[in-house]
């Protein structure tokens, strides 16, 4: 029987829109989490900023939800809609022929190198930190860079907490201030993603790791002591819909982790 058609292009644009909002803001109140941590001195206006930051994470998020159930998509509908998506933004991008951007840490010498298909939105960049996330043409995947962030930590792990499972690991040139570095792909619950990481000292490998869901691998620079991260930071919920190998396939991600490997010092 023959499905009956519908518009989605009007709908389809705003949904795209919303999750920019959306992620764009949970970044934007997961930095202000992060600077309130930090830093030793704060202000009225800071908490202000951080407050009105989650309150609109929370409304956007919310109408991002109610537009999606609107549409009565299907998982499968959806997941087969992002692999044409995909197809189409590869076709596109190899007609426009994107440029290489560098990005250069105020706060140390790091520096990577994304194309200028993706957008940014700079946290901080000056001497006392640096984080900037890039977002993919098509706004289904977060690429973060930042420094200095938190120890790595396990501390909030209990018997029953999700643990990450990893699917592949990948030894990558090590920086001249760092520990041996990996490159790994891992599933923390329903989010795939991609991350740099000393894993504190070891080696990672494939299968079912120690750390609980939320840990984040990062690495530490031997002389400052300072943690850095550069991982997929977040990706669209269409995305999640997808399993590992179709995930790891997508154009975008594909470039993400080449933006990864092209960071040095």
């Amino acid at each position: 029987m023959n499905k009956p058609q519908r518009n989605n292009r009007g709908s389809g644009a705003l949904v795209a829109i919303v999750i920019v909002a959306v992620v764009s803001l949970v970044g934007v109140a997961g930095w202000l989490v992060y600077k309130n941590n930090t830093s030793t001195t704060k202000s009225a206006a800071t908490s202000s900023m951080q407050s009105k930051a989650k309150e609109a994470t929370a409304a956007t998020a919310a109408k991002l939800s109610e537009l999606i159930t609107n549409q009565g998509s299907t998982s499968s509908e959806t997941a087969n809609s992002i692999r044409q998506e995909d197809a189409s933004q590869s076709s596109s991008s190899t007609s426009s022929t994107p440029t290489s951007i560098t990005y250069q840490s105020k706060h140390d010498s790091f520096h990577f190198k994304y194309s200028s298909a993706w957008t940014n939105i700079v946290w901080s960049n000056d001497l006392t930190s640096s984080g900037i996330t890039v977002t993919s043409p098509g706004s289904n995947v977060l690429l973060s860079y930042g420094t200095p962030v938190t120890a790595p930590s396990s501390s909030m792990c209990t018997a029953n907490s999700p643990k990450q499972y990893i699917l592949d690991v990948e030894a990558v040139p090590s920086f001249a201030n760092s520990r041996k570095l990996y490159l790994i792909k891992y599933t923390d619950q329903s989010l795939k993603s991609v991350a740099l990481t000393d894993w504190e000292g070891q080696t990672p490998v494939v299968g079912t790791t120690d750390k609980c869901s939320g840990y984040q691998p990062a690495y530490i620079d031997k002389d400052t002591g300072t943690y850095s991260w550069f991982k997929i930071s977040d990706t669209s919920s269409n995305y999640r819909l997808l399993d590992a190998s179709a995930f790891y396939n997508m154009t975008d991600v594909k470039d993400a982790i080449t933006f990864i490997k092209s960071g040095s010092y």
